[in-house]
């Protein structure tokens, strides 16, 4: 079912289409899904995304700017001149596309699957464009994944001798995958999209930090469900050609949970 077909059957009114755009669309991941080692996976990777970031570039937000130096003063100069035409090259439908099937395969499997398993049972904490982090309550996650859940997962990450463990889908597009390998996360903590940490039951701790400052995220040791902590961070900011440290108090909150399931789990 298309993105379009299932938003109406969530609720969505079509009123009017105003207008259409028609492509073709092919397959371009078959060489990250047959990559062999992990060096060719993450160039596959990011090969795709760079593709990705080229079809949403903003073409207003170009610059036209000349560098011009006088033999008189002997000085360079650089001129920023208002562009006249903007030309429209960019082929942001690919972009809109893209966002489109990953948001309807997040969208439906949050709503239609995970929601209608778990009900009130299950939080969800954070995510992104391909990431889910929940908070699920039930005695056995690993049971509910074999039996119920199993034709949404690509398990071939977990452990050969794990129950769970199966390569039908492997490297799959459309299949969800435990990113712990099988492990539960004990703490998690996230600010923004593309900005939080966890630790793993087995104490492995992971940071997450894509376009920002860097920030220092410290773990309470516990067993404190909810505690609010306060962290300084100081930032330098030149002005006129003075030096200003700026601090800046931000708030954290942290969840350390007993008998409850915290699944990262990235489509």
């Amino acid at each position: 079912m298309s993105s379009k077909f299932k938003t109406i059957a969530n609720g969505l009114k079509l009123v009017k289409i105003h207008r259409a755009i028609k492509f073709s669309q092919k397959l371009y991941t078959r060489m990250r899904r047959d990559a062999r080692n992990r060096f060719e996976k993450d160039f596959w990777m990011l090969l795709i995304n760079s593709i990705f970031g080229k079809c949403m570039k903003n073409v207003r937000t170009r610059v036209s700017l000349k560098l011009i130096e006088l033999y008189t003063l002997k000085n360079l100069m650089a001129i920023h001149q208002h562009k006249e035409t903007i030309k429209f090259d960019i082929a942001i439908y690919v972009e809109s596309a893209i966002l489109d099937v990953s948001k309807t395969f997040m969208y439906d499997f949050h709503y239609n699957v995970m929601k209608n398993k778990y009900n009130n049972k299950i939080r969800l904490l954070y995510s992104d464009t391909v990431s889910l982090i929940y908070n699920i309550r039930t005695l056995k996650f690993f049971n509910d994944i074999r039996y119920n859940l199993f034709p949404y997962f690509d398990t071939s990450n977990y452990p050969k001798d794990h129950f769970c463990f199966s390569e039908n889908n492997i490297n799959q597009p459309g299949y969800f995958k435990d990113e712990m390998g099988g492990k539960f996360l004990k703490e998690f903590v996230s600010l923004r999209t593309k900005l939080h940490a966890y630790v793993a039951c087995h104490g492995c701790t992971i940071k997450t930090l894509q376009h920002g400052k860097t920030i220092f995220f410290y773990f309470i040791a516990g067993s404190k469900k909810r505690l609010d902590i306060y962290r300084t961070n100081q930032s330098e900011l030149c002005s006129k050609k003075q030096l200003k440290a700026i601090k800046r108090v931000g708030t954290t909150r942290w969840m350390s949970i007993s008998f409850v399931y915290l699944q990262f789990l990235k489509h």
